[in-house]
């Protein structure tokens, strides 16, 4: 019996592939509703990943509801398909609203200790990788990409437990007040004066709400007004004084603009990491240079491989990192395989890199003879 009847096809494939003994590869499947959960049986999958209504994070996925999912599992399980079922444990829009309209902080402890968990103990580089937000879940996913950043920052500082909790913590929930914005303006690519008023006039209603909320930890609450109180005098080129601000703040406002700055978007086109970075740097009177650092530390930004635009006009590859500065690495030149050493400036004089290359245009001549050799013909 299936998920709502019977299956219409039975393929002799697919249990020719579980009688096999010894698979050294599981072919995995996601299924977000009945008719994909079909479709990835009747292929051969091995495994499936679907989720409930209530916990899922595929935001374009039906999902299955309670019963729907029970007789999903039933209907893999006894055609052999292992079916895993997955949880959305990191915040969505809907728990930032319970926070607003309530004042509720059950979940937000758990969170903070799932980014942190995931985040704040890493060994290592990660590709941080943007996902396309929209109008409606930008903050929640503004907010979940600034606590993960958060984290690592806070770990490369070798910041003390308790403050890197109330850091990501107040990362998770400072978009709280942009859900008051209208939505006539949420929805505007580019943003009025009069506009941006209402924006931080929300965000102050907002740290009022984070406040009441966490009466026992008031430190919450101050990194989040002094990041806002920091960026905004940022954006208005006033000066501010940086040195009583609690590093959290700093770190918060840091993690805000490079997150911002990077986000895909209906509203325009990113910012790459490389750009992002280069703009903090140039603006060190507000960013910390040791937390821009440890931002750095935390990503891999021009890793071998990376195709990149030179400052001259000419394209190129990195071939090896800088570790002592991540702008100069070493570079392959397309224009005549030269091996240029950006570090070198007795050498190179002001050459460096433009930005990371968005396409694969002019990187080399295609030579048409040798794809028409290997019978390739365009």
């Amino acid at each position: 019996k299936s998920v709502s009847g019977a299956l219409p096809f039975d393929p002799p494939a697919l249990w020719r592939r579980r009688a096999m003994a010894d698979k050294a590869l599981e072919l995995l499947s996601p299924a977000g509703d009945r008719e994909r959960l079909l479709m990835a049986l009747h292929y051969g999958a091995d495994a499936v990943y679907l989720a409930g209504r209530r916990f899922g994070m595929r935001a374009a996925a039906v999902n299955f509801d309670d019963e729907q999912l029970r007789r999903a599992v039933r209907y893999a399980h006894e055609r052999g398909v292992k079916v895993h079922v997955t949880c959305n444990t990191l915040p969505r829009e809907d728990e930032l609203k319970e926070l607003h309209d309530n004042g509720r902080i059950k979940n937000i402890a758990n969170l903070a200790a799932s980014v942190i968990k995931g985040y704040g103990r890493l060994d290592h580089k990660i590709n941080f990788v943007q996902s396309l937000r929209s109008k409606e879940d930008e903050i929640a996913k503004h907010s979940l990409n600034v606590a993960m950043l958060s984290a690592m920052i806070t770990h490369k500082l070798n910041v003390k437990l308790s403050d890197q909790n109330e850091t990501v913590t107040a990362a998770l929930v400072h978009g709280v007040g942009r859900l008051d914005v209208p939505d006539e303006i949420r929805k505007k690519d580019v943003k009025t004066d009069d506009d941006k008023k209402i924006i931080y006039e929300c965000k102050k209603r907002g740290e009022s709400i984070i406040d009441a909320a966490f009466l026992s930890t008031p430190a919450i609450g101050r990194i989040v007004s002094q990041s806002t109180r920091m960026l905004n005098a940022f954006d208005k080129g006033e000066e501010y004084n940086i040195k009583k601000t609690v590093v959290g703040a700093k770190v918060l406002a840091l993690a805000r603009v490079f997150d911002n700055m990077t986000a895909m978007s209906d509203a325009g086109e990113p910012s790459s990491e490389v750009s992002a970075i280069r703009y903090l740097m140039e603006h060190d009177d507000f960013f910390d240079p040791d937390m821009i650092q440890a931002l750095i530390d935390s990503i891999n930004l021009l890793t071998p491989g990376t195709s990149v635009e030179l400052t001259n006009g000419d394209k190129g590859l990195v071939i090896t990192e800088n570790r002592s500065n991540v702008l100069e690495p070493i570079i392959l030149s397309f224009a005549d395989n030269t091996i240029i050493d950006l570090g070198q400036k007795m050498i190179y004089g002001d050459l460096a890199i433009k930005d990371i290359m968005k396409t694969m245009d002019n990187r080399n001549v295609i030579d048409r003879d040798a794809l028409k050799r290997a019978g390739i013909n365009l």
